[in-house]
């Protein structure tokens, strides 16, 4: 079962990771101070996270059903930024959502 969290715990830092990495490159007039930038690095850092817990995921769950589950940061992402970032969410961002939930379903539970 932690092996479940693990996974959890890489879906909803993929998504936080990619809304901190978004406020660390606003209203940046030099490319460079960019990586400096607390956000950024705090995205990064997140991005680690993910990235030590996708390992001990992986280790007791297939590639296959861990690389489906991985498509609902997405779905986050939008979420995150809609209430997070302040970003209009259009109808095109709602039907990709809505494919990659179907997606994941079809996939995952096999009729």
């Amino acid at each position: 079962m932690n092996h479940y969290i693990a996974a959890a715990l890489v879906i909803l830092c993929m998504g936080f990771g990619q809304v901190f990495l978004k406020m660390g490159t606003r209203d940046k007039k030099n490319w460079l101070l960019t990586f400096f930038d607390k956000y950024t690095l705090l995205g990064l850092g997140i991005y680690l996270v993910a990235t030590v817990s996708n390992l001990y995921a992986l280790q007791g769950i297939y590639l296959k059903h861990m690389t489906s589950w991985l498509g609902v940061s997405y779905i986050l992402v939008v979420v995150l930024s809609k209430y997070i970032l302040k970003e209009h969410v259009n109808w095109a961002k709602i039907l990709g959502c809505v494919i990659i939930a179907v997606g994941i379903f079809v996939y995952s539970f096999p009729f």
